[in-house]
């Protein structure tokens, strides 16, 4: 019996580490172009899904094992808001069939995906998505695979893919998914070990925080010059990808990354500002001032809308309170106690509809410690409605 069972444990391993070299190593990473390379991973792929269910959703496959028929059908409702948006930014393109695999733990090829959540294998226009993370996740990963899928496929004949630098790559598909699945920065961003673009290695230790580093660069262009500007960076009439990029934002390429180093001024004022009292309208000036200079995501931000919702509080100033507490929650885990406080905001502005929405959201997270006090919250709101 132990025998066997030896057995099989080696034959599954062997299986695995072929796969895992077929499809990483010699589809992606060496020159097999073309019919060959397609014919290659289609049938290693398919090899482990042949018997798996599948659907069409437009012009895209979706394979998936019997036991995630629901995770499937929550992926394929959110293709044409993929689709609409990838017009948007990449232009009309004629695009290959998408083939979507969402495989499972313990299933092949689950194992190639190692740490990742997806991964798209450009050659044979195919997307594989871990069916193991939850909802918001899986909903990240193929919207940030499908716009590789759609960038690679809608850049100029002429151009080749590594035409365009990594990080763009990477930036523009994070701005992408956070349109559908915001997931907080908090888990990515460390150290801050701000790089030059030219220097951004999007592999290796640190990897993670350079992709909001990137996002962040690709959200600044879309806030400061709109959406057509992915299309006009990949077109090729206008030249090389680093004039396109100089023309555009009026500054040479070398000084793309500095508005991300982070203002040590910042952090070591405002706190001292607050607690000598200086004149809170000021302060807020200033740091409204700040956040204007520096786009829609930012690495101070946490703090800045942490400061701005202390002074709108003292105010009474409930709407400008929220606001900023949900855009601090871009950053940063929200915990029960967050929509708690967002809920009384709602409430002393006299919107109880929404301080019930709030309430409902905090519930839905309370551990049973704090459950019976955040019930008779929502029974309060709700007895004056």
């Amino acid at each position: 019996m132990k025998r066997k069972k030896m057995k099989k444990i080696l034959v599954q391993i062997l299986i695995v580490t072929v796969t895992f070299f077929v499809i990483r190593g010699i589809i992606e990473f060496t020159p097999i172009k073309g019919y060959l390379g397609n014919v290659t991973s289609n049938a290693v792929l398919q090899l482990y899904h042949f018997k798996d269910p599948s659907f069409e959703e437009g012009n895209m496959v979706l394979t998936y094992d019997s036991e995630q028929k629901e995770v499937a059908n929550e992926l394929a409702e959110e293709i044409e808001g993929f689709q609409e948006l990838g017009v948007a930014w990449f232009g009309e393109s004629d695009l290959p069939q998408l083939e979507v695999i969402l495989t499972k733990q313990g299933k092949l090829p689950h194992p190639i995906l190692l740490h990742r959540n997806g991964l798209y294998l450009s050659l044979s226009n195919i997307i594989l998505i871990n069916g193991e993370l939850s909802k918001e996740e899986r909903v990240h990963a193929l919207s940030h695979e499908y716009a590789h899928y759609y960038l690679m496929n809608s850049i100029d004949k002429e151009m080749e893919i590594t035409d365009l630098p990594d990080w763009f790559h990477e930036g523009v598909s994070e701005a992408f998914a956070h349109r559908f699945a915001p997931l907080p920065f908090y888990e990515a961003i460390g150290s801050w070990d701000v790089v030059p673009v030219a220097e951004m290695d999007m592999k290796g230790p640190g990897a993670s925080e350079r992709y909001v580093m990137a996002q962040f660069i690709v959200e600044k262009l879309l806030e400061d010059h709109g959406e057509q500007v992915v299309s006009k960076l990949i077109a090729e009439e206008q030249g090389s990808f680093e004039k396109k990029l100089t023309e555009i934002t009026k500054q040479p390429l070398s000084d793309t990354h500095k508005w991300l180093i982070r203002n040590e001024e910042i952090y070591e004022e405002t706190p001292a500002k607050l607690a000598e009292g200086y004149d809170r309208n000021l302060l807020k000036k200033e740091l409204l001032e700040f956040e204007e200079t520096k786009g829609p995501y930012y690495f101070e931000a946490p703090f800045i809308y942490s400061t701005l919702e202390t002074i709108y509080t003292d105010e009474q100033n409930w709407e400008a309170a929220i606001s900023v507490g949900l855009k601090r929650m871009n950053y940063v885990p929200s915990s029960y106690s967050d929509w708690k406080i967002l809920s009384e905001y709602a409430s002393n502005m006299g919107d109880t509809v929404l301080a019930i929405e709030y309430g409902k959201r905090g519930l839905a997270m309370t551990d049973s410690r704090s459950r019976a006090s955040f019930e008779k919250w929502l029974e309060e709101l709700e007895s004056r409605s």
